[in-house]
Order: C-alpha cells, then structure tokens, then sequence
C-alpha cells in the first residue's frame, strides 16, 4: 500500500505542476500582449477617417475619430513675456560755476538738472566725466529719485586748489526705472 500512496501522490504533484506550468506559458504570453503607454500599436493610433465620396452633403459629421487608450501629454514651454518695456524720460540742463573759497583757493560746482517727464517717479543716475591736461579721464556718478514733474538738482563739486585742474567736462543722464 505504501507503493500506491507514493504514486498517487506523484501523479497528483505532476498534474499541479503541468497546471503551472500551463498557467505560466499564459500569463508570460498575456504581458507580452499589453502594451506600456508609450508604445502604441498602428491600429489604434492611426484613425481612418470614412466619408462619402461624389456626394454634396460631404461634412465633418461622415468622421471617425478613434482615441487611443493612453492619450499622450504634451508640455509646451512658457511664452516668454514681451519685452514691451521702456525708460523714464527726462530733461536736462546743466552750468559750471566757479568762486573762491575761503582759503584762496577755487570752487568749481559742475551743476546738473534733471527733471522727470513721464508720469510715474523713478531713479536717475547722472554720470560726470571730468578730463585734465593730459587726457586722463575722471568719472563721478550721483544718483537721485524724482517724481513726476519734478526738478532735481546733481551737483558735484570740486575744492582742491590745483590738484586736479579739469580742461572739459561732460555729462550723461541715465533713467535707471523701467515703464512697462
């Protein structure tokens, strides 16, 4: 009796293992089947669109329109923002005065006016370029906020008696605030 339990049981294990083996072979063959979203097959991503030919009443409604399982998603960059943008404007004047100190020596004040033009306030930078006998050139630069309509005064001033000696001058007006 011991012979037939053993075969019994052998018999039994190679029935459950052949029914695994048969389960394997078809869920190994089903995921080969499925498809990730990337990957699309050509039958379902390509839509052939039916119309009747030779007909006056040919329209958008004789289409067919098929959509894929896993719609794909585009991302568009961001639109830059226009550069629709520019800078206060402003008039300007400027005069050069000298006078005597109360050392005897010279006074020169390099005046500026800037006024602002435009209807929102902002920052003004004035930039004075100083040049001596040699060609050498100095540069100064005085930064102010002004509002609307409104008049200030840059002014750089020089004490030394001598030590610089300036042969020209020049200045620019920068509008450093930016009017969208």
């Amino acid at each position: 009796m011991k012979t037939n339990e053993k075969t019994i049981l052998e018999i039994l294990l190679a029935i459950i293992l052949i029914v695994l083996i048969i389960l394997l072979i078809f869920l190994f063959t089903n995921l080969s089947l499925i498809k990730s979203p990337t990957e699309k097959s050509i039958s379902t991503s390509i839509s052939t669109p039916s119309s009747t030919s030779g007909s006056y009443n040919v329209n958008s409604y004789n289409t067919y329109i098929s959509y894929d399982k896993y719609p794909t998603i585009t991302y568009y960059p961001k639109p830059e923002p226009k550069k629709n943008y520019r800078y206060l404007r402003y008039s300007s004047k400027a005069e050069h005065q000298t006078s005597l100190g109360i050392m005897d020596n010279e006074k020169n004040r390099y005046i500026v006016y800037v006024k602002n033009k435009d209807y929102k306030t902002g920052y003004f930078k004035v930039k004075f370029y100083f040049t001596d006998y040699y060609g050498n050139t100095r540069t100064e630069s005085i930064r102010h906020y002004i509002k609307p309509d409104e008049e200030k005064k840059f002014f750089y001033q020089s004490i030394y008696n001598d030590k610089y000696k300036y042969y020209n001058w020049h200045y620019e007006v920068i509008s450093e605030t930016k009017v969208f």
